[in-house]
């Protein structure tokens, strides 16, 4: 049996459940020799296509519900994807994926069980790598592999060292060593062996902290597959509705009367004895609606089963797949006018019924959240995702005013984007010519990011490793956009909701004026890197005012463990006295002891569990309304309160309020914040 790209399996034991979840994971390996046979075991590209379309006829049937009820006509039916950060094992990533799915389908606030039909949850696994291995061996193993994979030079200059090394610990080599005329000499040796031995060991350390592996992998496997398992999706949401309709236009019913007739022709003789008129009829017509289908005939449709399922008695198996091998040639072939005009027409005609489909429907929004690294993930697959012809995106080489369609493919378009202690460089909010995400946030309707200043993950081992292959030529540049947070003196909750109240906007350069990301210079804010940097660029293209921020540093709440009390999520308390050199001390020895996680504490603390996911499957105005049923500029306020006594600094977004609260025309205040 075949592999399959991409291994789709279901997160719900329900037969049909309100929210569909399922769990999606490219079978790319973790080296490219090939997995070990205790790696993952993927499915076969046949059960890949089948759960495909599953989930392609769930969400149809869910686009077919809401258009039947008048009412729902504004709504849209969401998929909301999760994708997970590097250093993240198969059972880890299921686990987290199946609590994400566990909470959103046990919510009972009214809004989640309102919009439960219109919602379908999706895991995207790449192929990570763990620190320890996922294999029987673990840490001796990826250290027996890192050496076995080292170069001819490196392996040399590593034993050479080892050699150098353990015979200057020989008392009677090192008395030679000091008493030898060439002393200088073979100090210079010495030195040249040890230099090149702890050269060779920091590369296989660096190996196997997997950091530069999985990034690899993230962007040759993790983005592809998962682009690719969009379009496939896309493909088979459009094959789901020419099904529908592929009944009812008469012009292919015309072109499966001719291509029987031509079928019959071209069998030999034997054969045009043995089947019957209706039998070659049923292939023919399958033939032709798989082709006007996909313009390819898919063999796998003709397999043993659908031979009984359709009751074809009057050949045999073999005679049988002659004729749909000779029927697939033929479709295919250009050799008549008339019948190629025919076909044409045909598959252009079920073409536009699919596209008038899309024209009186919402299409289905795609909704993403990106953990650490796999925000790279998220950013990228859209970039690669995104329609580069679109007029409304393509502007001049001289300009940034453009504000490209929120459309994808043909079934799809974008929804809510969530960072949480994204793994990407701060330069992603800013303007300017570096910034090469800006194409892919424009295409979100709302955005956020959950950050800590105190994220070791990112602020120590991101930022190190990123240091030999990001292009910052200082370290301002060199940060990463999960550490960015808000200046304390703004005290916690919205800190910004007075002054969207009054009307006043936050521009580009005040919401950087607000933000900071190195902790051992406070007074530096984005503004001043956008500056020093970049320059300013008016109004043409206002990022970082797309985000609300959620500063989750002095997050303190209970967890989701049984039994938590109330506790710093993803910090340590700073004492007034302490510099902060020893504070980051003190948070790396109590993050290496499992006391704290800087990094993912996030998903487990249970105001932000809440936050996250209602803005993911609700979005803000949902989110909102699921707090209070009166009106949502009480919910705002009690959402200030809360994050007020979480310690939970938040900058909300202007168009978040204009648009939620205000009632603003989404697309022109869209306009107004990407286009001066």
């Amino acid at each position: 049996m075949s592999k399959s790209l991409i291994s789709i399996f279901s997160l719900s034991e329900e037969e049909n459940p309100k929210i569909p979840g399922y769990f999606v994971e490219s079978t790319a390996p973790i080296n490219v020799e090939g997995d070990t046979p205790q790696a993952h075991k993927h499915s076969t590209a046949k059960e890949a296509e089948q759960n495909l379309n599953k989930i392609a006829e769930l969400l149809f049937n869910k686009l077919d519900t809401r258009i039947n009820n008048p009412e729902n006509k504004k709504d849209f039916v969401e998929i909301v994807f999760a994708i997970h950060g590097f250093n993240n094992s198969r059972a880890a990533t299921k686990a987290r994926y199946q609590e994400i799915y566990n909470y959103i389908r046990t919510d009972s606030s009214q809004q989640v069980q309102d919009r439960a039909n219109k919602l379908m949850f999706i895991g995207y696994r790449w192929p990570s790598e763990t620190l320890v291995g996922d294999e029987p061996g673990g840490v001796w193993q990826k250290l027996c592999a890192a050496f076995t994979a080292l170069p001819l030079l490196a392996r040399a200059m590593l034993i050479g060292g080892i050699i150098g090394i353990g015979l200057s610990m020989l008392p009677q080599v090192r008395q030679f060593m000091y008493t030898n005329p060439f002393f200088y000499i073979n100090a210079i040796i010495l030195l040249v062996l040890m230099v090149l031995f702890f050269f060779v060991i920091s590369l296989i350390l660096l190996r196997a902290l997997v950091y530069f592996r999985d990034n690899y992998r993230a962007s040759n496997f993790g983005v592809p597959d998962l682009v690719e398992f969009i379009r496939q999706l896309d493909k088979a949401l459009v094959n789901q509705i020419k099904e529908k309709y592929i009944q009812n236009i008469s012009l292919i019913n015309k072109l499966k009367e001719q291509f029987t007739h031509k079928v019959k022709n071209a069998l030999n003789p034997e054969l045009q004895a043995l089947v019957n008129e209706q039998d070659l009829e049923l292939i023919c017509n399958q033939v032709v609606e798989s082709y006007c289908k996909d313009k390819v005939v898919n063999l796998e449709e003709f397999d043993e089963s659908w031979i009984f399922k359709k009751t074809i008695s009057s050949i045999t198996k073999q005679d049988f797949e002659e004729i749909v091998k000779l029927a697939t040639r033929l479709i295919a072939k250009d050799v008549e006018d008339e019948f190629h005009e025919l076909r044409e027409a045909a598959i252009e005609l079920l073409e536009n019924q699919a596209k008038r489909y899309w024209k009186e429907r919402n299409r289905i929004k795609l909704t993403f959240i990106g953990h650490s690294m796999g925000a790279y993930v998220v950013t990228n697959a859209v970039r690669l995702l995104s329609n580069v012809f679109d007029l409304s995106s393509v502007g001049t080489l001289g300009s940034t005013k453009k504000v490209p369609t929120l459309t994808i493919g043909r079934a799809f378009c974008f929804g809510r984007l969530l960072l949480i202690s994204p793994d990407i460089p701060i330069n992603t909010i800013l303007s300017g010519r570096a910034n090469f995400l800006r194409s892919s946030l424009r295409r979100f309707e709302e955005a956020y990011l959950f950050s800590n200043e105190g994220d070791l993950a990112l602020r120590l081992a991101s930022t190190v490793a990123n240091y030999i292959s990001f292009p910052a030529s200082t370290r301002e540049s060199g940060y990463r956009l999960g550490n960015v947070a808000i200046k304390n003196n703004q005290g916690s909750g919205i800190v910004n909701l007075e002054q969207l109240k009054q009307y006043q906007k936050l521009s580009q350069n005040e919401v950087l004026e607000s933000l900071f990301v190195d902790s051992f210079d406070l007074q530096q804010s984005l503004k001043d890197i956008q500056k020093r940097y970049h320059g300013f660029q008016g109004t043409e293209e206002e990022i970082a005012s797309l985000f609300t921020y959620f500063d989750c540093t002095d997050y303190t709440d209970q967890t989701i463990k049984p039994n938590s009390i109330l506790q710093r999520v993803l910090s340590l308390k700073k004492r007034r006295w302490e510099p902060g050199l020893i504070y980051y001390i003190r948070l790396t020895l109590a993050s290496a002891l499992g006391k704290i996680n800087t990094h993912g504490g996030y998903f487990n603390g249970q105001f932000t569990q809440q936050v996250m996911y209602r803005l993911a499957f609700l979005g803000f105005g949902g989110f909102l309304d699921s707090l209070s049923q009166n009106n949502r500029q009480s919910a705002l306020d009690y959402l200030c309160e809360e994050c007020d006594r979480r310690k939970i600094q938040v900058l909300l977004s202007s168009a978040r309020y204009e648009i939620d609260i205000l009632g603003c025309d989404r697309e022109q205040i869209r306009r107004e914040m990407l286009k001066s």
